[in-house]
């Protein structure tokens, strides 16, 4: 395995979280149109 150095880690977490964020937020939208209809 290679190295990874804090700040790379740091940065990979903060990447996933943002992704993570997207995603519920594309469900939370779901959620309205599903009760809407």
């Amino acid at each position: 395995m290679a190295k990874v150095s804090k700040k790379d880690l740091k940065k990979s977490i903060k990447k996933t979280k943002a992704k993570v964020e997207k995603q519920q937020g594309k469900l939370k939208k779901l959620e309205k149109k599903l009760k809407k209809a």
